[in-house]
C-alpha cells in the first residue's frame, strides 16, 4: 500500500517539470509523504532510482525565484519579505516542502543523494556565474 501511494504522488509531481499544474497543497502533502517514504526500506527501493531526477527536475525548480515571486517583489516588496519569513506560511509552502525533502534525502540517504545533489548545485551555480543560469 505504501508503494501505491508513493507511485501516485510521484505521478502527480512528474507533471511539474513540463509546466503542468497541481495545487500547491498537493505538492506539500506529496513532499511530506515522500519524506516518510525515504526512511522506509520498502518504499526506498522504489524511490532510490528516482531520487536524483526528483531533486533535479521537480524539487530544485520549486526552490527557484519565479515569475510570481518577481511580480510580488515588484508590486509589494514588504509583502514578499513578510511572506518569505512567515512561519505560518511554511506549513503551506511548496518551496519549504521541497527544501525539507531535499534535506531529508541528503541526511537519511547520504550515499545515494548527497554527492549528486552537491554536484548538481555546483554546476548550476557555475552556469549562473557564467551567465547561462
Amino acid at each position: 500500500l505504501a508503494n501505491n501511494f508513493l507511485q501516485m504522488f510521484m505521478k502527480k509531481l512528474e507533471v511539474l517539470p513540463n509546466g503542468g499544474f497541481i495545487p500547491e497543497r498537493l505538492v506539500v502533502e506529496a513532499s511530506n509523504y515522500i519524506m516518510i517514504a525515504v526512511t522506509l526500506a520498502v518504499t526506498w527501493t522504489q524511490l532510490k532510482p528516482l531520487a536524483i531526477p526528483l531533486i533535479v527536475q521537480v524539487l530544485f525548480p520549486l526552490l527557484c525565484f519565479d515569475d510570481a515571486d518577481q511580480e510580488l517583489w515588484t508590486d509589494d516588496p514588504h509583502e514578499f519579505i513578510r511572506k518569505s519569513n512567515d512561519i505560518m506560511e511554511d506549513y503551506q509552502s511548496q518551496r519549504v516542502g521541497a527544501c525539507n525533502l531535499i534535506i531529508d534525502l541528503c541526511k537519511k540517504r547520504t550515499a545515494t543523494t548527497l554527492l549528486p545533489t552537491l554536484e548538481f548545485s555546483v554546476n548550476h551555480l557555475k552556469a549562473y556565474k557564467e551567465g547561462a543560469g
